[in-house]
């Protein structure tokens, strides 16, 4: 007869002979209820933050660059007022023209043609155009948040006379 140690030593190998052996991914499975939880209300307040952290971020980055164009607007029109005060220590206002056209008479010896480098492309993809007849240069930008922003620097500028912005945002600059 078998001792009641030697029993319970048997029913021991009994019961764990018989449950699986069960790799550390099936364990997993079998914790409680109360462990896992409702994991899904987390995930998705998680990922609501991460949205609108995501959409600042994107909003900020978006105004940055709103500002650099801005910036580099103000320098390109800097540079080309530099160069118009160049030709007007040289020229008087009336002789500068743009390039006379292919069914056009060319200059006289008193006129001057405007450089093509203050009527290059801009910032913004557009190319600046110049207004012989009333010494106008216009400056396109994207928007009219962009000119007005642009046009508090270039009022205060050397050989500007007056400026004022159209819809659609393009910059008018009346040169003395």
């Amino acid at each position: 007869m078998k001792t009641h140690s030697q029993q319970q030593t048997n029913l021991k190998k009994e019961t764990t002979a018989t449950e699986p052996k069960l790799s550390s991914r099936k364990r997993s499975e079998y914790k409680p209820r109360k462990w896992r939880g409702n994991t899904l209300v987390p995930v998705i307040i998680g990922l609501a933050i991460s949205a609108i952290a995501t959409v600042t971020f994107l909003n900020q980055g978006a105004s940055l660059a709103a500002d650099n164009k801005s910036i580099l607007a103000q320098n390109e029109i800097a540079s080309v007022m530099n160069s118009w005060n160049i030709l007007r220590a040289n020229y008087a206002a009336a002789n500068i023209k743009n390039a006379p056209g292919p069914n056009e008479d060319g200059l006289n010896g008193l006129e001057v043609e405007i450089p093509s480098s203050m009527l290059k492309l801009n910032v913004y993809g557009n190319a600046s155009t110049y207004d012989a007849a009333n010494s106008t240069l216009a400056y396109t930008t994207e928007n009219e948040d962009s000119c007005k922003s642009i046009r508090v620097s270039v009022d205060k500028m050397l050989g500007v006379s007056e400026t004022y912005c159209e819809e659609g945002g393009r910059l008018n600059i009346t040169l003395k």
